[in-house]
């Protein structure tokens, strides 16, 4: 990212703005305790970690990113609990992060803890996983499952509650003699800033001389004593809004969109109070009635915060002789008449912008700046609103508007914008100019709107901070006196909605260059401006972020390293399937029984610069290239970037013809081009798929079409991850994950003899690569009662995730557990060549931990056997693992011999079972809905 003197070169703003670290704002590394009370700009849980260092003598977390010092971790299991109770035995003071998703685990561990009367204080991060892994914002989390073990849970919603309740937790676990849970956004935690009241340790050591034994009932009374000495208004139950309300509104106090949309609309609904649950357990009940005015007639309670039941039943006990209504709402338009007013705030969305980096733009005016899902929003100003993807109101009226260009196809997108307002539109892939809405376009032609289009996120990092700042003026790509004839143009394809992907050109007083350029236009770019882009990268490494990286570095991506590379197949073998592991041990990567490893592949060098040879390219050339998937910008060589990330190699897609006819210069090749790229060219398009024809090949096919390195890269997409079978279980090698793979080879009709390009890669690994992988659920799981039976039928490589299984399930074993029996049914072409992992399958069966193995190999014999005869001979077996155990039927392969296996199971389940053919069918479809007979085929 760049340094503002880099971009502005006004005198009265490189003074202030001299690089970017003097704009950004105090967050430190580490807080030290002093004897002064003070103000930092930290987050929730520096603050935290401000007041344990004090207060804590032993400090555990689960958390698997913990980098702080002092801090003990541990791993999510149910034996961790025992730490904990071992260090309690003493009288040391100890706090423990628990996020929400580790609660299960010490649930027995709290039970005890209560019944001991132990005390310590545990922060609990709130948050979910994705389905991919990914954390997901829910703060009410896991909490229902320890809301009833009898320690007492409280909330906060911002950095600086959070500090503060840490203290009021530690004063409670004294004062209750039994843990304390004090919960918070586990997301926002770690990403929202703000100028934070830090105690001294003076103070500290006050409220806890003064911390003394006392009970539930004078918990108000701890609250009070907290506030006089810190001029706080803390309470269990605290009210907001008017006290003539008739209708209440009551949550948990913690940070979520619902509920700070609730606090910013509830001045603009007077007849609406809201009731924050700040101590949601122990529950007092006349602490709560207390807190209800005597006008309210219906109280709506937030669904997620799983207080109903503690609402209800201290309504219940109510001496009031008026019945108030309860309601339960998810959603806040679920609440009949209650208007939410648009956030005084501003949302800008940045793309890869770091905590370190995140920059003060209200000079000294108190202010609060988070993010969500790279999103940042900076409260305290109503100057700018920058809308987003996530921003569920809409301001009345927005100078400036931020968005993806797909989000032009619906038509309230730009619905806020005032007149002669600014709307930065940023390129989407696969946006099409003809997707833009009829009232879109009206609008912007209504309100007379000023363009900027851009085509890669740091632009509009650029233009949003510069904007924000004052320290830059905008040049627009279309003015708002030409956008009638802009939108025309369009209409009538002569012109493209946005510009190539490649370094906006900065000027001393812009940060976008003043025209829009079409594909014709790409060719004539200024080259000096481009190299004078790519020299700053390198001038300011520091500045831009830049580093040397075998791929971006992006989320979920891994750069593991090869340890061990066998051929399992005999030389004279035509086909070569090979055996890899790779060390995960310094990375983050975890994968689950079944999931599949997602390998980068890269081009063959030969192939490759054979290629730029006969195109007549400059391998030196320096070229900025977008990466969609990463979502980063990097500096690469042409020859590097055709290697290593553009899918030079890859099938081109209709898409791709049509956009490369843009660039012909003979007639009769442009036609053809549009052609193929349209479905006038289907026909043939078809055939050239069969015969697996390349990107580069089309490229010297069409000798009128002359490609710069960079419009080559820009054109062509970047290589795609392929996907493997994971073959070894995480519990049975936690340092290293295992590929099955085979060197895939096909002939084209015409006779063509192909390669995969990953495999290929693949094959011509050795011990110490380096790879870059990812990980993907699959479908493959085994069943969550170990003792379920389960029957795996694999062909060839599709083996891989059965060892998996067996590894898994051995593992279970050596850990005292039962399991269940397994069968594997394994089919090839010829033990000789191709039994893949017999001398492992063999000792499994040897030792009993394999139940059954049919082995089929179609070539050993005359007539041909494959896996289906194999499982019908084995017809009582099946029956009754299938059947009468409930056990679970696995196949993964080619997806040919599919059919052929759920006729040999059906008929098993008619001949056993008495069944007809339709009965035994559908006895495998209720098995699918079932997840019990699961396919992995390709």
């Amino acid at each position: 990212m760049p340094c503002f003197n880099e971009i502005v070169e006004s005198s009265s703003s490189v003074a202030e703005f001299s690089t970017w670290k003097g704009v950004q704002l105090d967050v430190p590394d580490s807080i030290e305790l002093s004897n002064k009370s003070a103000k930092a700009c930290v987050s929730a849980e520096d603050a935290m970690d401000h007041i344990e260092t004090s207060l804590s003598d032993i400090r555990f977390d689960f958390t698997s990113n913990s980098t702080r010092s002092g801090v003990i971790p541990l791993v999510s299991s149910h034996s961790s609990g025992e730490s904990i109770l071992g260090a309690l035995s003493g009288n040391a003071t100890i706090s423990i992060i628990t996020p929400s998703i580790s609660l299960p685990y010490i649930y027995p561990t709290l039970l005890q803890l209560v019944s001991e009367q132990k005390k310590c204080v545990l922060h609990t991060p709130t948050y979910n996983l994705s389905q991919n892994l990914l954390v997901t914002q829910n703060p009410f989390h896991n909490l229902s499952i320890v809301k009833d073990t009898g320690c007492a849970m409280i909330f906060s919603s911002s950095p600086q509650e959070s500090h503060d309740m840490t203290i009021v937790a530690h004063l409670l676990a004294g004062v209750l003699s039994r843990p304390v849970i004090h919960s918070y956004n586990g997301v926002s935690s770690q990403q929202q800033y703000y100028k934070v009241q830090l105690q001294s340790k003076d103070k500290l050591r006050k409220m806890e001389r003064n911390c003394s034994s006392s009970s539930a009932k004078e918990l108000f009374e701890e609250f009070n004593e907290f506030n006089g000495l810190n001029s706080k208004q803390y309470s269990p139950f605290e009210f907001v809004g008017s006290l003539t309300a008739t209708k209440l509104i009551v949550a948990l106090n913690t940070s979520c969109q619902i509920i700070d949309e609730l606090k910013d609309s509830l001045s603009n609904n007077p007849s609406f109070g809201l009731l924050l649950v700040r101590v949601y357990r122990p529950w007092d009940v006349q602490l709560f009635l207390n807190k209800i005015p005597s006008s309210i007639k219906e109280i709506f309670v937030h669904q997620s915060s799983n207080v109903f039941s503690d609402v209800a039943g201290s309504l219940y006990q109510s001496s009031r002789k008026r019945r108030i209504s309860t309601h339960q709402f998810d959603s806040i338009v679920e609440i009949q008449n209650f208007s939410v007013s648009p956030r005084n705030s501003l949302a800008v969305e940045l793309f890869d912008f770091e905590d370190e980096s995140v920059t003060k733009l209200f000079g000294d005016k108190d202010f609060t700046l988070f993010q969500r899902n790279n999103v940042y929003r900076a409260h305290g100003s109503s100057k700018w609103t920058i809308m987003n993807g996530e921003q569920s109101i809409v301001p009345s009226e927005a100078h400036l508007i931020c968005c993806d260009g797909i989000s032009l196809k619906y038509n309230d997108t730009l619905s806020s914008l005032e007149q002669n307002g600014v709307v930065v539109i940023r390129q989407s892939e696969g946006t099409s100019i003809n997707e833009i809405s009829q009232n879109t376009k009206e609008i912007l032609i209504e309100k007379q709107a000023n363009l900027i289009l851009i085509s890669h996120s740091e632009q509009f990092e650029n233009i949003i901070i510069g904007t924000l700042s004052g320290h830059c003026n905008l040049n627009y790509s279309v003015a708002a006196s030409d956008i009638s004839s802009w939108l025309d143009s369009i209409e009538s394809n002569e012109v493209n909605l946005f510009p190539s992907n490649e370094l906006t050109s900065l000027t001393n007083s812009s940060l976008i260059s003043q025209n829009s350029k079409t594909k014709t236009q790409i060719s004539q770019m200024d080259d000096d401006s481009r190299r004078i882009q790519l020299s700053w990268r390198f001038m300011f490494p520091e500045s831009y972020k830049t580093e040397s990286t075998l791929k971006p570095g992006s989320k979920g991506i891994h750069q593991v390293f090869l340890t061990k590379w066998v051929r399992l197949t005999p030389e004279s073998y035509d086909r070569n399937v090979f055996h890899m592991e790779m060390d995960i041990s310094n990375t983050d990567l975890s994968y689950d029984i079944g999931d599949a490893l997602g390998v980068y592949g890269k081009n063959n060098e030969h192939d490759v610069n054979q290629f730029i040879s006969r195109y007549g390219l400059d391998p030196t050339e320096l070229i900025s290239f977008y990466n969609s998937d990463t979502e980063q910008n990097y500096i690469r060589t042409l020859q590097q970037l055709l290697i290593q990330d553009v899918d030079l190699f890859g099938r081109p897609t209709k898409r791709f013809y049509a956009n490369l006819a843009q660039f012909a210069t003979e007639l009769s090749q442009q036609n053809k081009l549009n052609d193929l790229g349209d479905s006038t060219g289907a026909e043939e398009f078809r055939a050239r798929a069969a015969e697996s024809v390349t990107i580069a090949e089309v490229l010297e096919e069409f000798s009128s079409v002359k490609l710069s390195g960079h419009e080559l890269v820009t054109l062509v997409g970047p290589i795609k991850p392929r996907h493997y079978s994971i073959a070894s279980s995480m519990n049975a090698h936690p340092d290293s994950v295992h590929l099955l793979v085979v060197d895939h080879t096909w002939v084209t009709p015409k006779g063509v003899l192909r390669r995969g390009q990953c495999t290929r890669y693949l094959q011509g690994l050795r011990e110490g690569a380096s790879l870059s992988v990812s990980v993907k659920p699959s479908v493959m799981k085994l069943p969550v009662d170990n003792e379920t039976p389960i029957v795996m039928s694999g062909l060839g490589t599709g083996m891989a995730p059965f060892r998996a299984f067996i590894q898994e399930r051995i593992f279970q074993a050596q850990q005292g557990e039962k399991i269940g029996e397994m069968v594997l049914y394994f089919g090839s072409r010829s033990s000789k060549q191709e039994y893949l992992y017999g001398e492992e399958l063999e000792a499994y069966l040897a030792t009993g931990m394999l139940t059954h193995m049919g082995l089929a190999f179609s070539r050993d014999q005359a007539h041909k056997v494959y896996i289906q005869h194999k499982i019908s001979e084995d017809s009582d077996l099946l029956w009754e693992l299938l059947h009468e155990k409930k056990g679970h039927f696995y196949l993964c392969g080619p997806t040919w011999p599919a059919g052929d296996v759920q006729t040999a199971i059906s008929t098993i389940f008619a001949e056993q079972g008495n069944f007809s053919t339709q009965k035994a069918d559908k006895q495998i479809q209720q098995m699918k809905s079932q997840e019990r007979y699961v396919l992995e085929v390709y």
